[in-house]
């Protein structure tokens, strides 16, 4: 969540790996060539796979790597390239809410993947067409420019409609993320149980409704609930949205020991065919070239310059981060 310069080395479509990356590891999604689920795992019983969907590209989300690592265990993280802190770690630390550039490249060389969020983060569906695909070109641009190999895009407030996703398509990316749409917490009741793999629409990725939202609150039994109705009802894909790390149970995030014990549980559900695996390797796909967005008509403020306004303002957000 910068500039959006287009310099980017690229062969045949795919960039090399970095110089941060360490040798032999795989960056962004840790399994780029593998197959979709589907073919993969026991067929004697349905095939469940669970995501873990990082959104809002916050620092708090940082004390999930070692939670993950400890069972073998990779998720998706979704930046918006104009609001990740490319000063001092130090100082982001102090002054910033956000990702660094520095978390983001430790995120991925854990064998996470790196997806986009847009820029600046905001509502896609309200802009004119040609600043939506500024914002989601422009992003998906940065990103391959930082060398992360970003393949799917979650669409910011989870809004969405055929424009935004014909773009999404446009700016190079295989999928897209919604949320709010597949039953769980006791939301979207009449709704299906789980996404099929692959999904009927790529573009709009069904998941339940966000983890601790819309006056839901989850506790490890509500992640547990919608993986066994899914197991019980076909199998098929859990997209679990979440935002933060805090103390406690909070407002689109969780707490180290609800997501440890969630963790652990489904690290015991192998057993019965199910998986967690990165939105990448459930969709699939190559890493496709660059596409620079339409340039800007008249004088306008920068992208950079209208995230720097808004951090301007974010001191709530700062003191909340602190608190986490």
């Amino acid at each position: 969540m910068p500039s959006t310069r287009l310099a980017m080395a690229l062969v045949a479509g795919v960039l090399a790996a970095p110089a941060w990356l360490p040798a032999g590891a795989a960056f962004a999604a840790p399994a780029q060539a593998r197959l979709p689920a589907t073919n993969q795992g026991n067929a004697a019983s349905p095939r469940t796979v669970v995501t873990f969907a990082w959104g809002g590209g916050l620092a708090a989300q940082m004390p999930s790597l070692p939670m993950f690592r400890r069972y073998g265990m990779h998720a998706t993280y979704f930046v918006a390239s104009g609001l990740v802190c490319t000063r001092a770690q130090a100082e982001c630390q102090k002054s910033s809410p956000y990702l660094t550039l520095g978390d983001i490249r430790k995120i991925a060389a854990n064998g996470n993947e790196i997806g986009g969020l847009s820029v600046t983060h905001q509502p896609l569906t309200t802009m004119p067409a040609a600043e939506a695909k500024r914002e989601i070109c422009n992003d998906r641009s940065t990103l391959l420019r930082w060398g992360l190999r970003p393949t799917d895009f979650a669409y910011p407030f989870a809004l969405v409609n055929p424009t935004i996703e014909a773009l999404t398509r446009a700016c190079g990316y295989n999928a897209g993320l919604g949320t709010g749409t597949l039953r769980g917490a006791g939301r979207c009741t009449s709704c299906g149980w789980a996404e099929t793999i692959p999904p009927a629409n790529p573009y709009d990725v069904r998941t339940p409704v966000e983890v601790n939202s819309v006056g839901t609150t989850w506790i490890p039994r509500t992640y547990e609930s919608i993986v066994t109705k899914a197991q019980k009802h076909g199998g098929g894909w859990i997209i679990f949205t979440l935002h933060a790390i805090c103390k406690t149970n909070c407002n689109l995030g969780t707490s180290p020991t609800i997501l440890g014990a969630v963790l652990k549980w489904l690290h015991g559900q192998e057993a019965h065919n199910t998986v967690v695996e990165t939105m990448n390797q459930v969709i699939g796909g190559p890493v496709r070239p660059a596409v620079a967005g339409p340039p800007e008509a008249g004088p306008r403020a920068s992208p950079t310059a209208r995230v720097r306004a808004r951090e301007q303002g974010s001191a709530n957000s700062v003191r909340h981060r602190k608190a986490l």
